[in-house]
């Protein structure tokens, strides 16, 4: 693998905290996959790079050492300018998908790809991504120069086609560029074929030899099976899986996939005559034996006249017994359904007209049992009353009250819940603020000078983003909350500080890490 991707591992290893041949690794595999997404969808986008585009040139005239060639149609790499989006492209996708790592450490992948590789474009001019390409920036240009093993894979459907001559001439070309006689020659040409007849004969020969048209092309029959299309279907594959495979990838991070079992072919076994002959004899045995067995039962006395009964075959399915007996278990199972239903809604609901026809000594009960429901809720409330009048007791014990001299009571107050007075202590506690903090960090956010923001969190909700402004708020730093829409997500990124230099803000994550979070990042004050 190029040197480049070696100096981007070095560069993104501190600040993700991630070995360096683990990153490399993850470029090897987004490096990869950005050439199958090539082969495969025709465009690829790379954060600080832009999009990769899969163009198409047609065939085209060119001339090589005096001769003119028509030149076979190829396809190449073009690459557009990168938008002004702040989204990660191919590599924040994979990096959640393949990867597996989380949106935070996603973002910080892709972010930190891009600055490498501007600021390897503006100090050496040349970026070198195998088996990519090599990408030149000149002035404000872009250009791309694919690999040969990328154009190779590319150019697969065309590799057959090869570059033909348009300089060769045909015999009734050449013909047609001899020149034509003027009258004089005409002239001695008709006054010396009378002395040379056989010059004429042979010339006459030659020229017709050479004005005789083209023979015909024969025309060839393709044979089917030539070009495997009468083959067995193969199984389609999936298209993620192709590249990867056919690369050595896998090889190369120690990764065995199980080979498919091919079908062996198993050819007919071929029948001897001999054993035809046995097939034919037997058949022929059991035909004249056949024929025979109705003469001799024929001439056979038979006691009575009546028929034997056939005997009894065993039917296959399912007997009548069966099908009844299922009949009757579905019509008992559907009855018991019916009646419990019925039941069911029975007790559920009561009509009101029978409410109407209750007899006295229905309603009699029921009065008495409102009478006693009565009694138990005078029961209860008194025993509530009573639990109220001792906790006010145990309160009045644990809260004394002390009088003053003139009479007035002075009141102590009363003790809070630990977990209730857990947010409000740590408010108050005076270590949490930060004495010696650097003037860079409690600066406030301006948006109209711009510049660059460290980015201390990003929650998906606006709610949690704000609590934890107000935690770092507390300690004494100048906080902001900022949405940032991200990959079609939006996020709320807590922001402290602003640097008008991006070298200057990354300067600060390394000096105060002692007063950032694990993970803190920039972003761009817009």
């Amino acid at each position: 693998m190029s040197s480049t991707l070696s100096v981007i591992s070095k560069s993104l290893a501190p600040a993700l905290a991630v070995p360096e041949t683990k990153i490399h690794e993850w470029l090897q595999v987004i490096v990869y996959r950005a050439c199958e997404e090539l082969l495969l969808s025709g465009s690829v986008h790379l954060p600080g790079i832009g999009m990769l585009r899969k163009a198409h040139v047609a065939s085209r005239p060119a001339e090589q050492n005096g001769e003119m060639w028509l030149l076979p149609p190829r396809c190449t790499v073009e690459i557009l300018p990168e938008s002004d989006d702040s989204s990660g492209g191919l590599l924040y996708d994979e990096a959640l998908d393949t990867l597996g790592l989380d949106d935070e450490m996603a973002e910080k992948f892709a972010m930190g790809f891009a600055t490498a590789v501007q600021k390897t474009l503006e100090f050496k001019g040349q970026l070198e991504l195998e088996p990519l390409g090599v990408l030149t920036l000149v002035g404000k240009d872009l250009t791309i120069q694919p690999s040969e093993w990328l154009l190779d894979l590319l150019n697969k459907p065309y590799q057959e086609l090869v570059a033909i001559s348009l300089s060769e001439k045909w015999p009734n070309q050449i013909a047609s560029e001899q020149p034509a006689l003027t009258k004089q020659e005409s002239q001695t040409a008709s006054a010396s074929s009378a002395d040379l007849p056989a010059v004429e004969t042979e010339s006459s020969t030659t020229t017709a030899q050479l004005v005789s048209p083209v023979p015909p092309v024969q025309r060839v029959e393709l044979n089917p099976s030539d070009f495997g299309l009468d083959s067995e279907v193969l199984p389609q594959q999936d298209e993620n899986k192709i590249f990867i495979e056919q690369s050595g990838l896998l090889a190369d991070l120690n990764i065995k996939r199980p080979k498919p079992k091919k079908k062996k072919f198993q050819p007919p076994i071929p029948i001897y005559s001999e054993e035809i002959d046995k097939i034919l004899s037997s058949n022929t045995q059991k035909s004249t034996a056949d024929s025979a067995t109705p003469s001799a039962v024929a001439s056979e006395p038979t006691p009575s006249q009546t028929p034997a009964p056939p005997p009894k075959v065993p039917r296959k399915g399912i007997s009548k017994a069966t099908v009844i007996t299922l009949i009757i278990v579905g019509i008992s199972v559907v009855a018991i359904i019916a009646v419990f239903f019925l039941v069911s809604q029975s007790l559920r609901t009561f009509p009101t007209s029978s409410t109407a026809s209750k007899s006295p000594a229905a309603t009699t009960t029921e009065a008495k049992k409102t009478v006693a429901e009565q009694d138990t809720e005078l029961l209860s409330q008194a025993s509530g009353k009573e639990k109220q009048q001792t906790a006010k007791q145990s309160e009045s014990t644990e809260n004394p009250k002390a009088n003053k001299p003139d009479g007035t009571k002075l009141t102590f107050p009363t003790p809070t819940n630990p977990k209730d007075a857990a947010p409000s202590a740590t408010r108050a506690r005076p270590s949490d603020i930060i004495v010696d903090l650097p003037p860079e960090l409690s600066t406030p956010v301006v948006e109209a000078k711009g510049g660059w923001c460290i980015v201390v969190a990003s929650r998906p909700n606006e709610a949690e983003a704000l609590e934890v402004a107000k935690v770092f708020a507390q300690k004494g730093f100048s906080v902001s909350v900022k949405p940032r829409i991200v990959n079609g997500e939006q996020r709320y990124r807590v922001r402290i500080g602003q640097f008008a230099q991006q070298q200057d803000a990354l300067k600060a994550i390394k000096q105060y890490t002692a007063y950032l979070p694990k993970g803190a990042f920039l972003d761009k004050v817009q």
